[in-house]
């Protein structure tokens, strides 16, 4: 007879180790991809024999069962053994337990003080990466959002400084593209490293890549499953619009995105787009979409392209736009150079292409609009665009003006890109037009 069973449960995943009276284990049962519908609940079984501890080929793989009506499933699989072990015993535990597992209520806890001893690091990479959860890095098309996302990839499987900080835990990274192909970002990673002077060699820890046919809502319980596999420390999705499928102003399939991501209790960086009108009309920076892509988020950065970029070289403005549970952070400025190699295609060798060799990447300080012309109003306003809202004294700092001429400005302005302000009162930039 058997012994003990020995269980696991992690959302939709239930695992059960069969010991024998003498200690040994005897099989493995893996029960997964758990749902209910209609009052049945569904999984999938896998049966494994132990041997020497480590499991060998399936004897039972797969099979999809209603533990509340199929109990014997695949227990005809394993008449050669039957006489051995109380296999239709096993069986039983299994599926009571899942099913008292699945629907089991959520436990009633106590909030403590955390004692300092069990904190961790609230960032992976600060300022732009939480340890858990979703942060979000958005901008219009072509401002290099896959490139930063890449290089944090880097920095994590690497442990080195990029972007100017060092990660507080190296592993691997999970990237579900949604936006382009292998080779595309096969060719970034290659001049990215070029450009931070590394090599392959220098990756401690592999970048998964994986290209869905679904949205992340319907791969949940395969997430889950690579999750287990592969343990990521950094999951990226590229983009957010495409991986939440359906309506992007709904409220409902962007809950469900953020729902299957927050459930992977790791960090997960978000990509998104946002219009070209967001960043034209003095609006407040946000994604596309709908509101439940900022209220879903507890950290996001947008990115401005400043209007001195070049073809091959860019000058960036990444925005802290939403922070929950962290310190505010200034505008953090970045340089992005592309170098490129001029290479021959076709049969005839006419056909000149750039190849993407080598990427550059630098931060510093923010970059300011060039306010050569334009009046007070119009230097503030530009002001409010980049950095989202602000008091008097920082708009008249940042614009190297006088606050009392800033005031009266302000209180004389009848434009609709300007709120009336005082100098205790913050500038909400919220504007209509």
């Amino acid at each position: 007879m058997a012994g003990q069973i020995v269980d696991f449960h992690d959302d939709d995943y239930h695992t059960y180790t069969m010991t024998s009276s003498k200690g040994q284990n005897i099989c493995r049962f893996e029960v997964d991809r758990v749902y209910e519908d209609k009052g049945a609940v569904w999984g999938e079984i896998t049966v494994w024999y132990l041997f020497d501890g480590e499991p060998k080929a399936p004897i039972i793989a797969h099979k999809r069962v209603n533990m509340l009506l199929d109990r014997r499933p695949g227990i005809n699989d394993l008449v050669d053994t039957a006489d051995m072990w109380p296999w239709d015993e096993f069986y039983e535990a299994v599926t009571n337990r899942t099913v008292e597992s699945h629907r089991k209520p959520p436990k009633l806890v106590t909030l403590v003080p955390m004692a300092d001893d069990g904190m961790t690091a609230p960032f992976l990479i600060e300022p732009f990466l939480l340890t858990k959860g979703v942060s979000l890095l958005f901008g219009p098309g072509g401002t290099g959002k896959s490139m930063i996302g890449l290089s944090l990839a880097i920095a994590v499987t690497t442990g080195r400084t990029v972007l100017g900080r060092k990660p507080s835990k190296v592993g691997s990274v999970l990237f579900i593209d949604y936006e382009d192909t292998q080779t595309v970002h096969q060719t970034r990673l290659k001049g990215l490293l070029e450009g931070l002077g590394l090599t392959k060699d220098d990756m401690k820890f592999p970048i998964h890549y994986l290209k869905p046919k679904v949205s992340i809502a319907k791969m949940r319980r395969d997430l889950h499953t690579l999750m287990r596999e592969e343990q990521p420390v950094l999951v990226i999705v590229d983009s957010v619009g495409l991986g939440r499928g359906g309506d992007a102003m709904g409220s409902e399939d962007t809950i469900r995105f953020f729902q299957a991501l927050n459930g992977l209790d790791t960090a997960v960086l978000g990509i998104d787009h946002m219009t070209k009108d967001d960043t034209r009309s003095g609006k407040m920076l946000t994604p596309y979409g709908s509101v439940y892509t900022v209220n879903s988020v507890r950290l996001a950065w947008a990115i401005k392209r400043m209007e001195a970029s070049t073809e091959t070289l860019s000058y960036l403005n990444l925005v802290q736009t939403k922070r929950n549970n962290v310190a505010a952070h200034g505008v953090v400025g970045m340089e992005m150079e592309f170098h490129n190699d001029m290479r021959e295609f076709g049969d005839e060798g006419d056909i000149f292409q750039p190849v993407l060799k080598k990427v550059t990447l630098t931060t510093g300080d923010a970059y300011q609009a060039v306010q050569s012309e334009g009046t007070l109003i119009d230097r503030a306003c530009d002001w409010l665009d980049l950095n989202g809202k602000g008091i008097i004294s920082e708009i008249a700092n940042g614009i190297s003006a006088n606050p009392d001429s800033l005031t009266t400005a302000f209180s004389k302005h009848e434009g609709e890109r300007v709120q009336k302000v005082s100098k205790s009162k913050p500038f909400l930039w919220d504007l209509t037009s």
